[in-house]
């Protein structure tokens, strides 16, 4: 999260290479939104390495499966873990390689190791792995057996399953005293630890055999020992009423044992089988009902509530006179529209001519608790002339979002999974070194990891997932090296809504993780 993991492999790799330890190429593999940054900072740092980028379409990767098979004529391939994972003549071209090193940046992406793509990197032999992460525990104690079993399986391989069962607890979630809205992270980081007795003494003692098995295989930095001069970073709770429209159509979809949301959030969180089809037919229920109250919360527009059925059939009946649906067939469009967001349908309504009546209009857009608090963070950044960041874990919330920054005049950038590999550093570039986009939007997964975004010093959490950890590495987007305002981060949570229910549950993961760097390993800092 800023500490220079980056730097220091290249410093490793080349080390190695001056020494004759390294005999054959080695290989990093990283999110697609870090690997023009990795190319940078290889000709930044080390001019002389040879690093070369495997990604781009599949004939371009062809064509360098061609040039690449000579190991002296590289030494770094750089790639990213879509391309690694994905198509079988890559995965193939990778295993047949061999390498002197392998490096997964961001290497808590194979906490699983059921994934497919920890199976296919597995597969890659190596003489040597190192996973950079800045937040190896994430929501369980058992992620950390297949971090360690991926780079030793000699070792872990064998022990997998008793260290499982040995790790398998529950976050039993206790606190004590009352939460602070505000939480002040110091300039160095550090912030006052929790204290292991707010912890189940089950949990406890599986914390300090992690910590046991852990400690020979961990290189900690943290950013209280490197970066002293860190501006502050201070985080506000900020808790949100639904408008009107938006309760009722919350109220109007919540569950009738609503007293039982955060025992069901629990039970999916820990992964607790479903015996029978009855129980899990209503397992799946709860996972759909969870998903329209997590969008509802955000904003109604994620979901059909404006267009009625017969709204539905005239506006069918005019896309059919589109060039685009001449050849359509009526049942068909209906169908397809009345599984639309109604935010989808006003998108077809401004595309086509036909359909302008059809749209919603600028306050409809802007009926949410959030945006309008946002709106109030976004008018206060513009004036000081300060930039936010907006992370969001639904790009559909982006897509609305992007209506109302142009509702609201106020430019903006927008990276997420979809956005061009080979596009993304120019525009990190373009929002660093000019003052032309206030604001940029996020998805937390695509623009939470390995990027610099030090220009902007507000972030904005606009709702919150199941990892929280996931959210720490997109706060320190901005709180990182080369900060030099404190920064300010808003974590929205709107009232009387599961989103309630998410942050207690986030809350419990993160008393564990602050307990298991507590000791042993160290003083929990932020990484």
């Amino acid at each position: 999260m800023g500490l220079g993991k980056t730097f220091q492999v290249i410093a490793f790799l080349c080390r190695a290479i001056e020494e004759g330890k390294q005999r054959k190429p080695s290989l990093v593999v990283c999110p697609s939104s870090t690997l023009e940054n990795w190319m940078n900072e290889c000709r930044r740092f080390a001019p002389n390495l040879r690093a070369v980028a495997y990604y781009g379409s599949q004939a371009e990767r062809a064509a360098l499966q061609s040039e690449l098979e000579d190991p002296k004529a590289y030494d770094v391939m750089v790639t990213t873990y879509n391309v690694a994972t994905g198509n079988k003549l890559d995965r193939m071209f990778l295993k047949r390689r061999g390498f002197s090193a392998m490096v997964l940046d961001e290497g808590h992406m194979v906490k699983n190791c059921m994934s497919s793509r920890y199976k296919w990197l597995m597969q890659i032999r190596a003489d040597f792995r190192l996973l950079l992460t800045g937040t190896p525990l994430q929501n369980n104690l058992q992620e950390l057996v297949s971090l360690l079993t991926f780079i030793l399986p000699s070792v872990f391989s064998d022990s997998q399953e008793m260290l499982r069962h040995a790790f398998k607890t529950k976050s039993s979630g206790k606190r004590s005293g009352v939460e602070s809205e505000d939480v002040s992270v110091a300039p160095s980081g550090a912030q006052t630890p929790v204290v292991q007795s707010e912890l189940g003494p089950v949990e406890a003692r599986h914390i300090e055999q992690a910590k046991t098995l852990l400690r020979p295989f961990v290189l900690r930095r943290r950013k209280v020992d490197v970066l002293g001069d860190l501006p502050k970073k201070t985080e506000h709770i900020t808790r949100i009423d639904l408008t009107a429209a938006q309760r009722a159509l919350y109220d109007r979809i919540m569950p009738e044992e609503s007293e039982g949301v955060r025992q069901q959030l629990m039970q999916l969180e820990v992964g607790e089988e479903s015996s029978g089809a009855a129980k899990q037919k209503q397992k799946q229920s709860w996972i759909s009902t969870f998903m329209e109250m997590r969008k509802v919360a955000d904003h109604p527009l994620l979901l059909r509530s404006h267009y009625t059925k017969k709204t539905l059939e005239k506006m069918a009946k005019q896309l059919l006179r589109e060039p685009d649906y001449a050849d359509a067939n009526y049942t068909y469009v209906l169908e397809d529209m009345e599984v639309c967001s109604d935010f989808e349908l006003h998108k077809i309504c401004t595309t086509y001519p036909r359909m302008q009546r059809f749209k919603l209009t600028d306050p409809v857009l802007v009926d949410s608790g959030k945006v309008s608090q946002l709106k109030l963070i976004v008018d206060e950044c513009v004036e000081k002339k300060e930039k936010l960041l907006v992370f969001s874990q639904f790009t559909s919330m982006l897509d609305i979002l992007e209506s109302v920054l142009g509702i609201w005049q106020v430019e903006y950038c927008r990276l997420d999974g979809q956005t061009k590999v080979d596009e993304r550093q120019a525009m990190i570039d373009e929002f660093n070194n000019t003052e032309r986009f206030p604001v940029f939007l996020l998805s937390t997964k695509a623009g939470g990891f390995g990027i610099n975004l030090t220009s902007a010093n507000v972030v904005v959490i606009f709702d919150s997932g199941n990892n929280p950890s996931e959210e720490r590495q997109a706060e320190d987007r901005a709180h990182r090296v080369g900060q030099t305002k404190d920064v300010r981060v808003y974590r929205f949570i709107a009232n009387g809504t599961i989103d309630e229910d998410i942050w207690e549950c986030s809350r419990s993961k993160m008393l564990m993780e602050q307990c298991f760097w507590l000791e042993g390993l160290g003083t929990r800092t932020e990484e």
